[in-house]
């Protein structure tokens, strides 16, 4: 699970300018932290505004929300995130 040493999501090191700070490898729900797999991916969007260097991807599971990602987003995340 990527948890950082204080007990936080680990992130990839700072994105380019105007880009997405991603999870590190393998992804976890941002709510409950339980690893996200094909299966269980309920959606995934990008915090924080597109002028900031701070935008980073938000990803739930399944348990956690009941919005679903659709083909587009769920092909991205696993794009980005490949094992």
């Amino acid at each position: 699970m990527p948890i950082n040493h204080v007990d936080e999501i680990a992130y990839e090191p700072a994105a380019p300018p105007g880009g997405i700070r991603l999870q590190a490898n393998p992804p976890v729900c941002n709510r409950c932290w339980y690893e996200i797999t094909p299966q269980n991916v309920g959606q995934a969007s990008v915090v924080g505004s597109a002028h900031s260097s701070s935008r980073f991807a938000f990803i739930e599971c399944t348990a956690c929300t009941t919005v679903r990602a659709r083909e587009p987003e769920q092909t991205l995340l696993r794009g980005q995130h490949q094992r």
